[in-house]
């Protein structure tokens, strides 16, 4: 890569010396033909092991660093960076050791090794100094931070090293340290490291004693990196390197040079000097430009050493590499790189020359340097930028908004703004919308819609597809403007799989139709994802409001507002709050009931109940629906319309031909409803169909209400049904009576007061139905409670007990739990999923990890645990939602006597005179009927306290 790069840059820079006297070239790649130029103030070249003096050169004139890494050089590819020339050509030039695996273990040995290539291959070039700021000052310069840490300043951040200098003096004292020789590190004014005795005078805390090659010294990593020494050791076992060593770290990569294999001509060389080769760099002394400075050739190099001006000096050695003979060159003068006269620290343009400073908008940047020099952006603001040319693609990195109004705001993630119409630079709709990401934004906190702000800088990326800005900073200018007026567009406009002219442009759709409320999940959603479709194009999103209520498939809203905003693949829309929304005709809801009849002869309702359209709510205006039958032996309108005003409408059918049955479909939009309507007359026999409940199971003495059906409804004058027993079960009335145009009838049953088996009868003109019946003695009862235990409350558990003679078919039974607080019921759990409980056998309700105590056979319900309140007082009832009963009760820690339960009413859960027991939280236990499935209706006398807790098992006392 490097070879064809400098291919590249040579034919690029064919005509001659002279295009870099002129400073013309662009470094590797042309701006024009799509590259982009790196060398800029800010930028620093890490390595830089192939380049030449032009490229140094231009380096210098852009005030590009470079970032030396000898070690690491030298590991991978047998040479380094030409830093002798880079110096010369104005380069300012730190140290970094690159990464571990190649690298120096510190700064320190990268130090060393620097100095050691100083030493033995550039002829000593530079000095302790120049050496000392390349790890220093030069370093923090490289990364803009000159002014808080580098040197020992006033104001900096106090990131301090000390070395013994005893031996050593001046600048060597840092350059040949070893760890030993380190007194004393501080990391912004805190010890992290040193001598024993200098550790211990600054009373830092929380620091480790350990011997460094015979010196004493405390290490401070419990208070820097929040660990201790022990666990830091132990966490280095397999690492390159030794937290400490003594001399030369183990395992540590060469600072030798040396290339055993020749490619494009390169040079051969073991890096040893020697007697005929000065430099070590495998050319003999008497054939090298450069005798005493190291300068092989490299592949890049076509097979000669570098020399420039053809004077016989390589550019490696040459003081003036473009001008033959010469032995002194004009120096270049970092503190005036332009060479205007005015130093940089207080140049306006520090790398374009003007000496007359000026400054029209007062911004510290002068005009000659400034792109926007009449509107006010001092570093590191940028010039406005327009949102048209962000989001067409003609401008990315870093830009500037200016006067942008907030159109929508999504907390914790950022805002969007848009050109106005009227602003200024306004260029119409499309494009004129983006999404500013900001992490943390507080939506009517730090911006609001209507608020005109600036964003300066930002970063302009693509994000998934879209668009979009990353802001650094905003300010707010003013609020409460008049948002943009929506562009109203077509659904397929405002949609679709690919970012269009309107993302983050404040739209509006309109009399659109709900055609998914389900739509396939797009990535990067999960289920559900809170959207729905429109036209089968448009998507609207939940990002900045969740539609509530969600619609029905074929609702059709009149209008919606939103931003369009892309992201995996799709672009949605997204309504800003309910006032976006504006709902059009209601749906279709209903068309019911599922299975009525019609009396032939003319059109009328249905019987028992009229057949019905339903809207999902009242109609706005007159709403049609089209109506179909699939027999014309039944027949319907073909379109009903419900008035404005209302929801609903009656359909009336025609029966034509006795017996006959249809589907009634009706229509509206893409919603389809259908029911089933059977044509009858005074020639069909009415006879009993169904008697309910099938079978009929109840306890000694009760009242149950049982219904009877016949085939059809009643004709003219309606009709009468026998009724009877069997079995001295209980008795029924001598009959019923089903009122013309109905099917159906209710009747009451009183069990007989033993146990007892037997049926229920109905009959018309001996023609019946039977259902087998049961009286039991008992009830299921609620047989032990743990609502507390030690620590948190994860076992608790419901235990029912069936101690009837009979199997009980638990649908429709539910335990509900009520907080006595405000005797409102907060959890109900539906038994039914259990099927039946037999005789003597327990139902277990709990969570997962008290269930998997349970005996294996039992019978369990699982619910969340940590549920149950833990009295003053709280209760549970166990309730018979088909019956409307109260089956059994328990109110504990104090009485619950007036609690509304859905379909009881107001009841008591207190049977008798409550229990004053306590389910003790500082030991295990419950509250237990003793024996099983005791129940006299007083709680005093029914429940007890134990310890021995048994879920699906007997209890113990």
């Amino acid at each position: 890569a490097e070879v064809a790069g400098y291919e590249a840059f040579q034919a690029h820079v064919a005509e001659g010396v002279s295009s870099f006297a002129t400073n013309e070239f662009v470094c590797m790649s042309e701006e024009a033909g799509g590259g982009e130029d790196l060398l800029e103030p800010q930028s620093s070249f890490v390595q830089a092991v192939g380049m030449n003096v032009p490229h140094y050169l231009s380096m210098a004139s852009e005030q590009t660093a470079l970032v030396w890494s000898p070690r690491s050089n030298i590991a991978l590819y047998g040479d380094t960076a030409r830093v002798g020339m880079a110096h010369r050509a104005g380069v300012q030039i730190s140290l970094g050791t690159d990464w571990i695996v190649t690298g120096s273990v510190n700064m320190l040995r990268e130090l060393q090794c620097a100095d050691s290539f100083n030493a033995t291959y550039l002829n000593g070039y530079f000095s302790d100094r120049d050496l000392w700021l390349m790890a220093t000052y030069n370093g923090a310069a490289a990364v803009s931070m000159e002014d808080r840490i580098g040197s020992l300043s006033a104001g900096h951040v106090a990131d301090i090293s000390i070395y013994d200098g005893s031996v050593r003096a001046d600048y060597r004292a840092v350059i040949a340290a070893r760890l030993e020789d380190v007194a004393l590190v501080m990391r912004g004014g805190e010890v992290v490291y040193g001598d024993d005795s200098l550790v211990s005078a600054l009373a830092t805390p929380s620091c480790d004693a350990l011997d460094v090659c015979g010196s004493p010294k405390q290490l401070c990593t419990q208070q820097e990196i929040g660990v201790t020494l022990s666990d830091l050791e132990s966490s280095l076992g397999g690492t390159m390197y030794p937290m400490l060593y003594c001399g030369d770290p183990d395992n540590e990569p060469s600072c030798l040079p040396e290339r055993p294999v020749s490619v494009n001509g390169s040079t051969v060389y073991t890096g040893v000097p020697g007697a005929l080769d000065e430099d070590g760099d495998g050319i003999p002394d008497s054939e090298d430009n450069c005798p005493d400075v190291f300068n092989p050739i490299r592949p890049m190099d076509n097979g000669v050493q570098p020399d420039r001006d053809g004077d016989g000096i390589g550019d490696d050695c040459d003081v003036c590499p473009f001008e033959p003979g010469a032995t002194q060159c004009a120096p270049v003068d970092l503190n005036d790189i332009d060479a205007d006269g005015i130093p940089k620290a207080s140049d306006n343009c520090p790398d374009v020359s003007n000496a007359d400073q000026t400054d029209s908008d007062g911004d510290g940047r002068g005009d000659a340097c400034d792109a926007c020099p009449s509107i006010a952006n001092p570093y590191p603001q940028r010039c406005p930028n327009s949102i048209y040319d962000i989001k067409q693609g003609l401008i990315s990195g870093q830009v500037a908004l200016n006067n942008v109004i907030v159109t929508a705001c999504i907390p914790g993630k950022g805002f969007i703004v848009q050109v106005k119409e009227g602003d200024v630079g306004y260029e119409g709709a499309d494009y004129s919308g983006i999404f500013v990401y900001y992490q943390f934004i507080a939506c009517d906190g730090d911006v609001a819609l209507g608020d005109r702000i600036n964003v300066n800088p930002a970063t302009a990326q693509t994000f998934y597809g879209q668009i979009q800005l990353v802001a650094s900073t905003f300010s707010v200018l003013s609020s409460g403007e008049a948002l943009p007026e929506p562009v109203v567009v077509s659904s397929d406009a405002a949609g679709g799989t690919v970012a269009n002219s309107l993302e983050a442009v404040l739209v509006r759709v309109e009399n659109v139709e709900v055609t998914s409320i389900d739509p396939p999940l797009s990535a990067g959603d999960t289920a559900p994802s809170g959207e729905f479709e429109v036209d089968g194009v448009l998507r609207v999103d939940n990002l900045l409001y969740e539609v509530a209520p969600f619609p029905a498939l074929g609702v059709i809203y009149e209008s919606i507002t939103g931003i369009p905003y892309y992201s995996f693949g799709v672009q949605r829309l997204e309504p800003r709050a309910a006032a976006d929304l504006v709902t059009g005709v209601s749906v279709l809801s209903t068309l019911e009931p599922a299975m009525t009849y019609v009396e032939c002869g003319s059109p009328q309702p249905t019987i028992p109940a009229p057949l019905t359209v339903t809207l999902s709510e009242v109609a706005t205006m007159d709403v049609s629906v089209f109506l179909s039958s699939d027999n014309p032996a039944v027949v319907v309108p073909s379109e009903i319309v419900i008035p404005a005003g209302f929801s609903s409408a009656v359909v009336n059918v025609q029966g034509v031909v006795p017996g006959a049955t249809a589907t009634i479909t009706a229509t509206r939009g893409i919603v389809t409803r259908t029911a089933v309507v059977v044509a009858i007359d005074d020639t069909i026999p009415r006879s009993v169909a169904a008697l309910e409940p099938d079978p009929l199971t109840t306890t000694i003495g009760s009242e149950k209400v049982m219904t009877v059906s016949l085939n059809i409804p009643a004709g003219p004058g309606g009709i009468s049904v026998s009724l009877s027993t069997t079995g001295s079960i209980g008795t029924v009335p001598s009959s019923v009576f089903i009122p013309e145009g109905e099917i159906s009838a209710e009747f009451s049953f009183t069990a007989a007061a033993t146990a007892a088996a037997g049926t229920v009868e109905a009959s018309i003109a001996g023609d019946g139905v039977s259902v087998p019946a049961t009286v039991i003695q008992g009830h299921l009862v609620i047989n032990e409670v743990d609502y507390d235990q030690p620590g948190t409350d994860t076992l608790e558990f419901v235990e029912i007990y069936n101690g009837t003679s009979s199997v009980i078919d638990l649908s429709g039974y539910t335990l509900v739990f009520v907080n006595g607080s405000n005797n409102l019921e907060y959890l109900t759990v539906d038994l039914s999923p259990v099927g039946t409980l037999s005789p003597g056998q327990f139902l277990v309700v709990g969570n997962a990890a008290l269930l998997a105590l349970v005996p294996g056979g039992t019978s369990t319900l699982e619910f969340g645990a940590g549920l149950f309140q833990n009295g003053s007082p709280d209760g549970v009832a166990l309730v018979d939602t088909v019956e409307n009963v109260l089956v059994d009760a328990l109110s504990y820690e104090g009485s619950i006597t007036a609690t509304t339960i859905t379909g009881l009413g107001v009841v008591s859960l207190v049977e008798g005179t409550p229990t004053p027991l306590v389910d003790n939280s500082l030991t295990e236990g419950s509250f237990i009927r003793y024996p099983d499935g005791t129940d006299t209706d007083d709680a005093t006398s029914d429940w007890y306290y134990t310890t021995t807790v048994t879920p699906g098992s007997p209890n113990v006392l």
